[in-house]
């Protein structure tokens, strides 16, 4: 029951996180406003609240070596709440806005990689398709929560409806809760050997060598185990940061100006808002399309990158060309498919290339790689719109983007997917 649990913890958690950082898009412009600043400095500051709830992966996993998943969930969710409500109540410069951008991404931060790492010690042998069932909750964030934001602008003002948006994200202390450890059986009791009653035991001798050489192997692991080693003993992982350094960089552009887009082009605030259910609706669709191919081994370097790739890309240089409420909405609709294939496909395959002596620090590094590439999304995009004066010249980079990697593509398709467990081998004439 208890990996059913946190297998619903850590959807609910990725709803949240995913639907906070889409909500920022409806209030883009009123924080300029109301700071009297440019929209390279508030991009920026969504793009942290985002961007450190990955940066922070190598603290959180050394903070797991004192704290409990639970301990760290339940804090981050109380921080998320409070950024929110100090966002809402005394923010009046830039400097306060970063801050609560920073607590809010902390509490993320401090949620993420115990939700990770505690799903897989859950589900060893089904993670990449259980990974892609949470991540589905992504996109339903992503289509519900910018809806919430804007109602409760609408009906209360920027202030209060600020306030109680951090209280609705409180909800998040409970999904901390739910964070439980696989539990263990107690070992049955066994009958105490004396040294002379093992000399008469076939078979003893050996145990003990066997011991002592899992001992040394032990040993020459750790010693091999220093910082970023993952990325040079799996060439895979390596390739695999490079496409979800790009992935997540035109997600969080694509997230954060959609609604900016929609005006841009004529809508309403209204319509343009609901570019964003229509752009997370096709993530779900993407999501579970990811899950499917999971299950049935139809994942690689084509079906969850080339083809979603240019998919997004033409949907994006789309975008920027009409005008059409419908037709924008179908184009977003698209874009949400193409990039819940492509994150699920990149996020879910990279702990299939992952030795277990690896897996915690390499996935530490994954999520750091994924929050730069938040920082570089919101800061150049905002800093884009800025020189330029329009959303469309920031979706044609995008688009740009999509195709630019590709090279890389072809590269993955082309490597060798075994994975190398990273275990010398022991010289017997030494033990």
């Amino acid at each position: 029951m208890d990996k059913w649990i946190v297998l619903i913890s850590s959807s609910v958690r990725l709803a949240f996180f995913s639907g906070c950082m889409k909500s920022n898009s409806v209030i883009l412009d009123d924080i300029v406003d109301t700071l009297q600043t440019t929209y390279g400095l508030v991009a920026w500051g969504f793009a942290i609240q985002s961007g450190l709830a990955y940066m922070f992966s190598p603290v959180t996993r050394i903070l797991m070596k004192i704290f409990s998943p639970r301990q760290l969930g339940v804090t981050g969710g109380a921080l998320i709440g409070i950024g929110y409500i100090y966002l809402g109540l005394r923010v009046r410069s830039v400097w306060q806005f970063f801050l609560s951008e920073v607590v809010i991404g902390t509490g993320f931060g401090l949620f993420s990689l115990p939700c990770y790492i505690t799903l897989q010690s859950h589900f060893p042998a089904n993670f990449p398709v259980l990974l892609s069932f949470t991540s589905l909750f992504n996109f339903v964030g992503v289509a519900v929560f910018p809806l919430i934001m804007q109602r409760l602008k609408a009906a209360y003002g920027l202030e209060l409806g600020l306030l109680l948006f951090g209280a609705i994200t409180w909800n998040t202390i409970v999904c901390g809760v739910c964070l439980r450890k696989v539990g263990r059986k107690r070992p049955a009791p066994t009958k105490k050997t004396t040294s002379n009653e093992k000399k008469d035991i076939p078979g003893m001798e050996m145990k003990e060598i066997g011991s002592e050489t899992e001992s040394i192997r032990k040993r020459q692991i750790n010693n091999r185990k220093w910082f970023c080693s993952s990325i040079f003993y799996h060439k895979t992982f390596a390739l695999l940061l490079g496409l979800e350094l790009v992935a997540f960089y035109i997600f969080m552009s694509w997230a954060l100006f959609l609604v900016s887009l929609g005006k841009t082009m004529g809508l309403s605030e209204g319509e343009a808002v609901f570019l964003s259910t229509a752009g997370g609706i096709g993530g779900f669709v993407g999501k579970l399309s990811a899950v499917f191919m999971f299950k049935y081994d139809k994942v690689n370097a084509y079906t969850c990158c080339l083809i979603p790739l240019v998919s997004n890309g033409l949907s994006m240089i789309g975008c920027t060309l009409v005008h059409n409420v419908y037709v924008l909405s179908i184009l977003a609709f698209f874009s949400g498919i193409s990039q819940g294939v492509n994150s699920s496909g990149v996020s879910g395959t990279i702990p299939t290339t992952i030795c277990s002596h690896h897996f915690s620090e390499a996935i530490a590094i994954s999520y750091f790689v994924d929050g730069v590439a938040m920082q570089l999304g919101g800061f150049f995009s905002g800093f884009l719109h800025d020189l330029l004066g329009s959303t469309i010249y920031i979706y044609r980079l995008d688009a740009g983007l999509c195709f630019m990697i590709l090279p890389w593509v072809f590269v993955w398709a082309c490597t060798d997917d075994s994975v190398q467990q990273c275990q010398p081998e022991i010289n017997p004439k030494k033990v």
